[in-house]
């Protein structure tokens, strides 16, 4: 148990930060510095309070921050002691040193997903000085239609499109969208549908991570075409579906 506290720690309710952060800030500092024992527990909320004459829940609040960034952990009926892990990962701070927020590790958090081992698509940063720059998601800027999407949006930005466009609108879709979809876009494909069998999607992902996750589980087969859309073959992939490629020919 310690008697005092290693190292001075300011703390004043004059400043704009919250006690409790100021507290954090405090400890994550000595923490780095090696002013507490690493194989000791830390002083209790109730030492920090009555030394520093602060309240336990403004100490316990300090803690808890600590707690959630990985700097300290909590061992039942023990109390409170540093994570080795973080002092192993970076060497200790100078004394003057501000402390700055805490790289943690996330791949020892964040659980493994069916399929993560999959290449994934990736956009090289200058792949505009390609001569054929077939990239996904890139639009070709001298082709791309300006004036007619200049025009579109100043529309989306009067009335009536003005409340439908700025709403917080929930699970209901652009009724003028769904509209002009079912009168004009879905005909030109031989496609007849009712407004109310049209869901707007965030874009093809979107619409592929619902279609697979609404009607595939590990019993189901797809087809997917071989070569063919990568995002679509680990959508389907981390459903636990099996993938049965179809060979594209040379007419595709």
């Amino acid at each position: 148990m310690y008697e005092q506290i290693l190292a001075p720690i300011s703390i004043s309710s004059e400043v704009g930060e919250p006690l409790y952060r100021q507290l954090r800030r405090a400890l994550e500092h000595q923490i780095r510095v090696g002013g507490f024992a690493s194989d000791a527990s830390l002083p209790s909320s109730r030492e920090l309070s009555r030394e520093l004459g602060l309240s336990r829940n403004t100490v316990n609040a300090a803690f808890q921050e600590l707690l959630a960034s990985g700097i300290i952990e909590s061992h039942a009926r023990r109390g409170y002691f540093i994570n080795a892990q973080i002092l192993d990962a970076s060497a200790p701070l100078p004394h003057n040193a501000a402390v700055g927020p805490t790289a943690i590790d996330w791949s020892q958090h964040i659980r493994p997903r069916v399929g993560a081992d999959r290449p994934e698509i990736t956009k090289v940063s200058n792949w505009r000085e390609h001569r054929y720059p077939f990239v996904a998601g890139q639009v070709d800027e001298r082709d791309f239609p300006r004036l007619a999407w200049a025009r579109a949006l100043r529309e989306a930005l009067d009335p009536p499109h003005l409340h439908y466009s700025l709403r917080d609108s929930v699970d209901e879709d652009d009724p003028y969208l769904i509209d002009v979809l079912c009168r004009r876009v879905l005909p030109s494909r031989g496609i007849v549908a009712e407004p109310k069998n049209v869901l707007i999607t965030a874009g093809s992902q979107q619409g592929l991570d619902l279609l697979a996750q609404t009607i595939m589980d590990s019993r189901s087969t797809v087809a997917v075409e071989d070569p063919g859309y990568v995002d679509a073959r680990h959508t389907f992939a981390r459903t636990g579906a099996e993938l049965r490629p179809l060979a594209v020919d040379e007419h595709g």
